[in-house]
């Protein structure tokens, strides 16, 4: 072994900890590149791979009623592939072990008979467990896996689905998934009970005779061609299926799930960039700063070396081995953590997302390339210190270096410099001398708290979401749907139902909006005027009242269309093909978009007709009971019953997925962190203090008063990187809610002073650990050894 080698390791084994620090933070931003790129592309990956097998359409579109003949029709337009018509209908169903009444979405099954387009297969159904339904069967079914799961359901088992006023026994065969409902959910909403929902694919017979749909479709799905123009065949699409009922076709980027899953790629390549970024930072400071402190107190030795003939080029390199093996370490001991972190994280978007075949498998190409930047960034935090070895000249390097020149200091010049004591003194004017390092210092400590409070602000701002959503403009116990639009006189049925206090009414038609070249297809709401269990809300949590007249759109819809209050928009009514002219009456900032508004009774003048409701709110005075829901039950009209507590305790248990892993992270890296930054300050504080330390020792100075003076600096610093990072953690939280922010959702912007708290805590006592670790060392001062005179 060469010499240096021998010197490199002896430098490396004496430094353990320094270097194991530096590591551990680089280490960090190599778990989050490996996790987070890793988990996006399995994601990306298996997604590609269903979609393709799955036969996954391109353009989709929902109707009220067609003949089946019309899918010949939409074959026939110039850039369609393949047609797939099927009969999609919303059921209750009997649960077992769950008290209210379940919703059903059964989902017909292709089938053989038909002939046709209509048995070409998209969206293939693929069985996960058990068996697929016999050819012949005509009540067997298959059921989702997350609702399977949740009431302890599979083959073998039975369900009673209520089903145009008749119960009907449904025999589970297997559990099965399809890649248009990767993301279950009921009417968009943020969370759905597991429990109390299901996706049922059924033979075509069944759904269709049962809901009186032989020799019809209401659910139409489309493959076009490599060389198709998507925007043409959207455009036949809609005349055709106008006539029909059509709510308008959507392309593959609009669809529900395929949109849920995207957005959450999305979300993760923003934290993919984000948090590497502090620990590339914090790596490359902690990495310069030792790396300085030592070929400041080897100067003798790079004297001898030069003296001996090693080239500049070899004395840097040897030096830069030091970084070199930091990053190594942190490289290795990043992508051993981050393959585990990335599996955990991949499970967690596999029990949402119900992906086949979804397992984490790691980025290399992306993250041969983050890593090479991370490397480089900490590397290039140490080059100065080299190039200061590098052009030492021996003679110069065999001097002590100068003594720092005295100056008055700012304690001075107030005249507080006698009215402190000793050690307080030399604590103030330590970290005044060197001004750089400790701004540096401090800078990284808030950086760790910044990044931990960041992160968990996502989860105040999520919360913030639901909360504004769910208890302030939803209040309801219960939203009863409706099999279709009923007249507004059922509010006095649902009035008597057993504990009902109040009912309030909604209804939604789909529209399209259209303004100065722009279009938009969704549902016009239409709610009552001065109601409390559905109002509008904004961002803030601010009700608004919904005007008599005229639509309120939603921020991001308003600046899709490119209107302003007081513009005037057209409205294609869907179901009728009229299109009328409403003046915009307000723009409402809210979570949830994009959302058109309008007065009920206004909404109805809108569509031509009398007033009617799809959807029934009801207010109880007390948790509903056996008697209401099998009230509920016999209701023909009924098509489906959602609690908004059910929904919150849902949402939370969604949320309490990801919380417990995330929380685990960031408060374990941020604690690294504030731990490498603390130590390396005080490590490096003491090799450069040490004669003046041990000097106090002899002179009387306590163990006490000395550890005081060598960590009381970074106490402070510690201290003053508390609001510091308060104003840094604000502003990632920003860039995170700014950066997750879709036309569907706002993320806002949520301060909560208990997570600020709990990261300040978190990272003080995590600096604390750093000091008390270095406090062993000053008492372990060897008086003799430090204050021997250099030869």
């Amino acid at each position: 072994m060469k010499a240096l080698q021998r010197k490199l390791l002896r430098d490396l084994w004496r430094t353990r900890a320094q270097v194991a620090s530096i590591a551990a933070v680089l280490a960090g931003g190599v778990m989050t590149v490996v996790a987070l790129r890793g988990t996006s592309s399995s994601l990306e990956r298996a997604r590609t791979e269903y979609y393709a097998t799955g036969h996954f359409g391109d353009l989709f579109a929902t109707l009220t009623r067609a003949p089946d003949a019309l899918a010949e029709r939409i074959a026939a337009i110039p850039g369609v592939a393949r047609v797939a018509t099927r009969v999609v209908k919303d059921v209750l169903i009997d649960v077992p072990g769950l008290d209210r009444p379940g919703v059903g979405r059964l989902i017909a099954l292709p089938s053989a008979r038909r002939g046709g387009f209509a048995g070409q297969e998209i969206n293939v159904v693929r069985v996960l467990r058990g068996r697929s339904v016999a050819p012949d069967a005509e009540s067997e079914v298959l059921v989702s896996g997350r609702f399977a799961e949740a009431n302890h359901l599979g083959p073998g088992d039975s369900l009673v689905a209520v089903i145009n006023e008749r119960r009907a026994v449904l025999h589970v065969v297997g559990i099965g998934s399809a890649p248009d409902y990767l993301y279950e959910e009921v009417g968009g909403g943020m969370a759905v009970d597991e429990r109390a929902f299901a996706l049922i694919w059924a033979p075509h017979d069944l759904v269709a005779g049962a809901t009186g749909m032989r020799g019809a479709f209401n659910d139409l799905s489309l493959e076009l061609a490599p060389d198709a123009r998507q925007a043409g065949v959207l455009v036949a699409v809609d005349s055709l299926v106008a006539r029909y009922g059509g709510r308008g076709a959507i392309g593959r980027k609009d669809q529900l799930s395929n949109r849920v899953v995207q957005n959450e790629m999305e979300q993760l390549a923003v934290m993919g960039f984000a948090f590497p970024a502090f620990f590339v930072a914090i790596s490359a400071f902690l990495a310069g700063t030792v790396v300085s402190r030592l070929v400041a107190t080897e100067r003798g030795q790079i004297a001898i070396m030069k003296a001996f003939g090693y080239s500049d080029r070899t004395v840097a390199l040897h030096y830069l081995a030091y970084a070199a093996t930091a990053v190594a370490l942190g490289i290795a001991l990043g992508i051993g953590v981050g393959v585990v972190v990335g599996r955990a994280y991949t499970g967690v978007y596999g029990v949402i997302l119900r992906i086949p075949g979804l397992r984490f498998r790691a980025d290399w190409g992306a993250m041969s390339m983050a890593l090479g930047i991370l490397s480089v960034a900490t590397l290039a935090g140490a080059v100065r210190a080299v190039r200061a070895a590098a052009t030492l000249h021996p003679a110069q390097a065999m001097q002590e270096p100068a003594p720092a020149r005295y100056r008055m200091l700012l304690l001075d010049r107030l005249g507080m410099g006698t009215r402190l004591p000793a050690w307080v003194r030399m604590v103030l004017r330590g970290i005044e001398r060197r001004p750089t390092r400790s701004l540096l210092g401090a800078a990284g400590v808030a950086a760790a708290l910044a990044m931990m409070a960041g992160a968990l602000s996502l989860y105040d701002a999520s919360n913030r979401m639901i909360g504004v959503q769910f208890r302030v403009g939803h209040r309801e116990t219960l939203g009863i749907s409706m099999i279709s639009a009923v007249p507004v006189s059922v509010r006095a049925t649902f009035a008597r139902l057993p504990g009902v206090t109040s009912v309030e009414l909604s209804r939604a038609i789909p529209v399209r909006l259209r303004h100065d070249g722009h279009a938009r297809t969704l549902a016009l709401t239409g709610i009552e005027s001065g109601g409390r269990l559905y109002r509008l809300v904004d961002v803030d949590g601010r009700t608004r009242e919904v005007p008599p007249d005229g639509v309120v759109l939603s921020s991001s819809l308003a600046e899709a269309l490119d209107v302003r209050p007081r513009d005037t928009v057209e409205v294609e009514l869907l179901e009728t093909l009229e299109t009328r002219r409403v003046v915009v009456a307000d723009v409402l900032d809210e979570l949830m978009s994009p959302n058109a508004y309008m007065e009920l009774g206004a909404q109805s003048r809108l569509a031509g007709e009398k007033a009617m409701a799809t959807t029934a709110y009801l207010l109880l005075a007390a948790p509903p009971t056996a008697p209401l829901f099998a009230a509920l039950r016999e209701m023909p009209r009924v098509a489906g019953v959602s609690s908004r507590g059910e929904m919150l305790a849902a949402f939370d248990r969604m949320m309490a997925r990801g919380f417990r892993i995330t929380t685990v992270l960031v408060v374990t890296f941020a604690s690294i962190i504030a731990v490498g930054v603390v130590y390396n300050g005080a490590r490096i504080a003491l090799s450069e203090r040490g004669r003046e330390l041990a000097s106090l020792r002899v002179l009387g100075f306590t163990t006490r008063e000395v550890g005081a003076i060598l960590l009381g600096e970074q106490a402070l610093l510690a201290l003053a990187a508390v609001p510091l990072g308060w104003l840094l953690g604000w502003l990632f939280a920003g860039y995170l809610a700014k950066g997750f922010e879709s036309e569907q959702f706002k993320v806002p912007l949520v301060t909560h002073a208990g997570t600020y708290l709990f990261a300040s805590v978190v990272v003080l006592l995590a600096s604390a650990g750093a000091g008390a670790l270095m406090y062993r060392r000053t008492a372990r001062l060897d008086l003799v050894a430090v204050l021997k005179t250099r030869e």
